[in-house]
């Protein structure tokens, strides 16, 4: 359990570096901050091609605060898998919304 509980907290440090990441392209100044659910708001406020997460955000944000702040047991195993998935649905996602100014 506790490589996929460490998966899971590299999936949503991606996905933050991501939002970020987007965030930087669009313009848009951001504080300090771990919050997805804040950083994906400043995207999709900002421009509404980005819009289509919003629950994935909010789960995947639920899992991030459970990680840094423990109140009780780590995320389960099912957790830490939903997790993965969450993070392969939004990057997937955001990655469309630009597909066209993305090159590699």
């Amino acid at each position: 359990m506790g490589m996929l509980i460490l998966l899971s907290i590299i999936f949503i440090k991606r996905l933050k570096k991501i939002l970020k990441g987007y965030c930087i392209k669009e313009g848009i100044s951001f504080p300090f901050i771990h919050d997805l659910e804040r950083l994906y708001s400043l995207l999709s406020k900002k421009t509404q091609k980005y819009v289509g997460v919003d629950e994935q955000i909010i789960i995947l944000n639920n899992y991030s605060n459970q990680l840094r702040y423990p109140e009780s047991d780590n995320l389960s195993i099912e957790d830490a898998k939903d997790a993965k998935n969450l993070f392969s649905d939004i990057s997937a996602h955001l990655a469309d919304c630009c597909k066209e100014q993305m090159t590699i």
